[in-house]
């Protein structure tokens, strides 16, 4: 949660990397936020509820207007737990929130916390909601956020016949289930997490190779050619190890 205070230099970008998470916001009002469509480029007004989908590229977000948001985190299999979305339909995706997830309780979620008295008080309602969606649902994901965790704790750093021991399923049926949980890869999936933890490592100003150490890159050249954001990442490219 936050505020979008104007100190004199709205609208204000954002670059948003690929992560190995999903997200829905609630805005106060009406084009407080932008975002790019990568389709074309455009600046598009961020609705009320917005979802963001698994990204595989950089994005950017640009704030416009003073007001309020609060962000809902989830971890990489969340949505689909909570939802059942078909996750590989919203892959590199932004949009209205009540559309994609078809649940008058989202808004409800959002005019009660903009309306609360105090903040604790639209935390309890919005975790409530939440609660009683896993509750209703109990949607079954066959391992796939206990893989996830795995992938997460290796930095990324993990084999395919690694990951198919954890999950206890074939190839084949291991893919499709991760894909449909997660929308993407296992193999994206895990270069996302390693290029996340390398892009944290950074920030903490840690050195190159320890960097290459952690995350597992084979050398210098293999991170730096990982870190040149990241065409490189989508799907339909390809990277030679």
């Amino acid at each position: 949660m936050g505020d979008i205070r104007d100190e004199g230099d709205l609208p204000e970008n954002h670059e948003i990397f690929p992560l190995n998470i999903t997200a829905i916001s609630f805005l106060e009002k009406s084009g407080l936020l932008y975002y790019i469509n990568q389709a074309d480029c455009s600046l598009i007004m961020a609705d009320p509820i917005t979802f963001v989908g698994p990204m595989t590229y950089k994005g950017v977000t640009q704030f416009h207007k003073t007001g309020k948001m609060i962000t809902i985190v989830f971890t990489a299999v969340g949505l689909f737990s909570f939802f059942a979305l078909k996750m590989s339909d919203i892959v590199d995706t932004a949009g209205n929130g009540t559309e994609i997830i078809n649940d008058s309780g989202l808004m409800h979620c959002r005019e009660y916390y903009f309306n609360a008295e105090n903040i604790e008080s639209g935390i309890r309602q919005i975790e409530n909601y939440f609660i009683n969606q896993l509750d209703r649902k109990k949607i079954d994901i066959r391992n796939i956020d206990r893989v996830t965790e795995f992938i997460n704790e290796k930095k990324g750093n993990v084999h395919m016949d690694w990951l198919l021991k954890q999950a206890n399923m074939s190839t084949k049926t291991f893919e499709r289930h991760f894909s449909e949980k997660i929308g993407l890869t296992p193999k994206l999936f895990s270069r996302i997490v390693r290029f996340s933890h390398s892009m944290k490592m950074l920030d903490q100003r840690k050195g190159v190779f320890d960097i290459i150490d952690s995350c597992g890159y084979v050398d210098q050249a293999h991170f730096i050619r990982s870190s040149k954001i990241l065409p490189a990442l989508h799907p339909g490219i390809t990277i030679k190890d």
